[in-house]
């Protein structure tokens, strides 16, 4: 699956961080503060396979 992160909470655009084949993802990326969203996206090869996942939020800092 394809992890995405919105920079904050509310802001339009996902960031692409990583491709990860098993849970749990931990984010690694430091100096984060705030609440970040969260989503996932199902993968075959390069295709997305359904919807993406709900979005997940988290409070750094």
């Amino acid at each position: 699956m394809k992890v995405f992160r919105r920079r904050k909470a509310g802001e339009t655009a996902w960031h692409y961080l990583a491709f990860d084949s098993r849970s749990p993802y931990i984010d690694t990326e430091t100096g984060l503060t705030g609440t970040y969203e969260y989503q996932v996206q199902l993968m075959n090869d390069d295709k997305p396979v359904g919807q993406a996942s709900d979005i997940g939020t988290a409070v750094h800092g």
